[in-house]
């Protein structure tokens, strides 16, 4: 081994003034080559391949005096490529390396200091990149997103110990930006802006509350608005779990400033706030009236030659009926409530859908009145034309996510029963008017089909038969494409000219001919008379649901349908296109009348009973399915089409303007 290196001032090399001795290969010139084992002045020591000089090539160890260690690849004296580092207190990183920096990919091992341990990206030295960061052994605590020079920063993932979770944007270990904090230990979430790791900007918080016990109002209070360093300041919308509502200004958490409170019952303040407490008086709470439901359109287009007495006289005898029917109404609305629901989705919020409450229409015959959905809707809509907090529901009347409290489902039986019964007088020898008209619903159409006290023996046969798994599987495909159909309906739904029109902008429905023209054009319907979904075959399905659809043989293709009956014709459509499998395979299933061998009868020649093959009755789950398939298939199909259809009006409505602004 030389003494000295060929070129001193070469630093790069290992010169014999730097290794204090060297055991292994070495060339001519003296410089080391092969395998080998350097010992260093500085008390350091290398084993492993050397290349001209320098330490090079895989699989080297460098030992540091200070008991650090490095495995791994090297280049020209440089730790770089990949390896494993391991410091005397156990910690050690697997990954790739670069001029002796964590650099790349990698993971990093805490222990036996910690438990926590990191993988993902690196950059000279520092998490860098994307990456997840365990804090504990049992995973239950750790960030997972983008790192900045070892701090999160971008997008990422924060699981709690304690359960909570914040997915959004950090900026240097703060949350900032947007992003969802969820609190699973009590139940609360925030979803919005976040500054200096608080909510700060625009945000939506909600509060789940607990039920030990059936309830008529959502289970959350909901908070949408405006925050500052953490708490409610601005303008912002406080829901109530028990239905009450206030619309207004916030400050310091506190209601302060001008704003508009509803309580549960209806009863209405709006004026200043002050912490929390309104400046002016409230509407007291009235035990004989304590519904206080807006009446006051109907009772100013009422007659005036009816006897009826005043809005407040209406307002009382219509609590009474209230009053009387509380029970069955209740009960009645927390059955509806709970359909098409599992345990989760009740434990977020126990208001009625829009859904629930048109099957609810459907059971009890009420659409066979002579008014349509859209007709119901309008009647209901009507009142919160310019109301102080609930303007939108005039503004879109037909809304399927539309939820109902307990109040409001009440009012929205009040007028449909005044749209169905108005001018009667012959409803009741007790009551008058709305009163009349209310409890003539409730008695004579909702109860005789829905009372509460049914049997439970019956209840649970019609859970079994065929058409409630239907039921189940179209609610089912409903919260999955939903959404998608309704869309499809407002992209094609229309003003008609007995709406609201210019007042209410998304009061728009389709007809039948509409409908008609629509599945045509998208492929859904069959030219030929044999086919299985013909224009009539389409009538006849409406026409069991509505019997105002078809008069003496006659259609009434103008009668109008809402979103939700959309999509009901649609699922009944794909329902007939496979007719056939549902009639001969999953019908027998699910009434459990599947055709099953017997043992055949004696056979006289050999007097010995003759066993049928083996016969297997199909997984009832796996026949649904199939068909579940086979719907969502035509589903699909229909919003292909109707994607198709928006991009070819968008080209037309291109060339269009194009042919205008060539004209001026």
């Amino acid at each position: 081994m030389a003494a000295t290196d060929s070129n001193p001032h070469d630093t790069l090399s290992l010169a014999s003034l730097i290794v204090s001795s060297f055991t292994g290969d070495e060339l001519r010139n003296g410089k080391y080559h092969g395998h080998g084992m350097a010992h260093f002045s500085s008390g350091n020591t290398y084993c492993g391949p050397f290349a001209n000089g320098y330490m090079d090539g895989s699989n080297g160890v460098y030992t540091w005096a200070d008991g650090v260690r490095y495995e791994g690849d090297f280049h020209k004296n440089n730790l770089s490529g990949v390896g494993l580092y391991v410091w005397k207190n156990g910690c050690r990183y697997e990954g790739q390396v670069l001029n002796g920096l964590r650099h790349g990919k990698g993971v990093f091992y805490g222990e036996p200091v910690s438990k926590a341990w990191y993988n993902g990206d690196w950059k000279e030295g520092k998490v860098h990149g994307q990456g997840k960061l365990v804090y504990n052994d049992s995973d239950t605590s750790s960030y997972e997103g983008a790192w900045l020079n070892g701090m999160k920063h971008g997008r990422g993932l924060m699981r709690y110990a304690s359960g909570n979770v914040y997915d959004g944007e950090w900026e240097l270990n703060v949350k900032k930006g947007l992003g969802t904090m969820t609190w699973n230990d009590r139940g609360e979430e925030y979803t919005g802006e976040w500054q200096n790791g608080l909510p700060n900007g625009s945000g939506t918080y909600t509060w789940t509350i607990k039920l030990h016990r059936p309830h008529q109002f959502p289970v959350q209070n909901r908070y949408d608005g405006q925050w500052l360093n953490g708490k409610r300041h601005g303008h912002g919308i406080f829901q109530y779990a028990n239905g009450a509502r206030y619309e207004g200004e916030w400050m310091d958490n506190m209601k302060h400033g001008q704003g508009r409170y509803i309580s549960e019952n209806g009863r209405n303040y709006v004026g200043l706030f002050q912490n929390d407490r309104p400046v002016g008086d409230m509407p007291k709470y009235q035990n004989d009236c304590p519904y206080m439901l807006q009446i006051s359109d109907i009772v100013s287009a009422s007659s005036p030659t009816a006897d009826l007495g005043s809005s407040d006289d209406q307002l009382k005898q219509i609590n009474n009926v209230i009053l009387r029917y509380i029970g069955e109404l209740r009960s009645i609305y927390q059955h509806y409530t709970a359909i098409g629901r599992n345990a989760e989705e009740l434990a977020t919020s126990a208001a009625m859908t829009r859904v629930q409450l048109v099957r609810l229409l459907k059971d009890c015959k009420i659409l066979e009145k002579g008014a349509t959905l859209a007709d119901m809707d309008r009647a209901y809509a009507i009142q919160f034309k310019d109301h102080p907090c609930f303007e939108q529901r005039f503004k879109q009347p037909h809304n399927p996510s539309e939820m109902f409290i307990l109040y409001d489902f009440i009012s929205f039986l009040l007028r449909v029963s005044h749209l169905i019964y108005k001018g009667r007088n012959d409803l009741s020898i007790h009551d008058r008017g709305l009163a009349a008209e209310l409890a003539y619903l409730i008695k004579e159409d909702i109860l005789p089909y829905l009372r509460p006290d049914v049997d439970a023996a019956k209840a649970e046969k019609r859970a079994g038969d065929g058409e409630m798994q239907l039921e189940l599987l179209m609610q089912e495909l409903e919260k999955q494409y939903g959404h998608l159909i309704y869309a499809l309906y407002a992209d094609k739904a229309r003003h008609k000219s007995h709406g609201f029109k210019e007042t209410s902008p998304s009061d728009v429905t389709m007809t039948i001919r509409e409908v008609l023209l629509m599945m045509k054009e998208y492929g859904l319907l069959h030219e030929v008379p044999t086919g299985p979904l013909t224009i009539a075959r389409v009538i006849s399905v409406l026409a069991k649901e509505m019997p105002y659809v078809e008069d003496g043989g006659y259609y009434n293709l103008e009668f109008e349908l809402v979103p939700y009956e959309v999509f009901e014709l649609i699922y009944a459509c794909a329902m007939i296109q496979h007719e056939d499998y549902y009639r001969d395979s999953v019908l027998p299933l699910l009434n459990n009348t599947h055709d099953t061998p017997s043992t055949s009868p004696v056979d006289p020649l050999v007097e010995e009973t003759v066993q049928s093959p083996e016969f297997e009755v199909p997984d009832p789950q796996v026949v649904l399915n199939t068909l579940k398939s086979r719907i969502r298939e035509i589903l699909n199909s229909i919003l292909t089409a109707h994607d198709q259809w928006k991009r070819r009006n968008a080209i037309i409505e291109k060339i269009a303007e194009r042919e205008a602004a060539d004209k001026v």
